[in-house]
């Protein structure tokens, strides 16, 4: 059994209305933001309770551009016990008009006995926010059991934008305790493989910022 049409229809719908409201409440606060970074964005706890009650975990990021770059992409790899998987999600790209918006990665939650998970990528700017839902089977046991689990944020102090970067990770495994995944933003996930080995399942958020 898996999600099927009503639950597809109702992830997207929760997932739409946290967008949605992210969008009107104006949560993003790009004033303080210096220009060329990306830095995890600051949320209430309403804001975070909302988009929370659709997913499993979510990364937001705000970003500012400057007149560099004109074009940014998201997308999100898979890994299993260190090696790349060929699940690839995305990429979402969009060409940047007013340089300031947000980025956004988020599994939903998936229904009792699914044996795939459906996720979103996002990019907000301006008045236009783009975004994809793409669906991958769970690629372990840990991930479908929700044994252990770890979120890890690279963006808390803020990135220099340069180009392409490590943004987050998501890790499953069938240990009871998991470490922060330790991952250098500025490095290719495939320079730090030995880094993933020890988690059954990681999900890495990256985005490319091009001139």
């Amino acid at each position: 059994t898996g999600w099927g049409n009503m639950g597809l229809k109702h992830a997207r719908l929760l997932l739409g209305f946290a967008r949605a409201f992210l969008f009107l409440s104006g949560c993003s606060d790009h004033e303080s933001l210096k220009e060329n970074t990306i830095k995890t964005a600051e949320l209430s706890q309403r804001e975070s309770g909302v988009i929370g009650q659709a997913s499993d975990f979510y990364f937001l990021y705000d970003f500012s551009a400057g007149e560099a770059f004109n074009s940014v992409s998201v997308w999100a790899e898979s890994y299993e016990k260190g090696k790349k998987s060929e699940v690839v999600l995305g990429p979402l790209s969009t060409d940047l008009q007013e340089k300031e918006g947000y980025l956004f990665f988020s599994k939903n939650r998936a229904p009792e006995n699914a044996e795939e998970s459906l996720f979103n990528l996002g990019i907000g700017e301006g008045d236009s926010v783009s975004s994809g839902n793409y669906t991958a089977y769970f690629t372990s046991e840990a991930e479908k059991a929700h044994v252990a689990q770890i979120k890890t944020d690279f963006a808390e102090e803020g990135i220099t934008i340069k180009g392409k970067h490590i943004l987050g990770a998501y890790a499953s495994s069938d240990e009871n305790s998991l470490s922060s995944i330790s991952l250098d933003p500025e490095r290719d996930v495939e320079e730090q493989l030995e880094e993933l080995e020890g988690y059954e399942s990681v999900y890495v958020f990256m985005a490319e910022f091009k001139k």
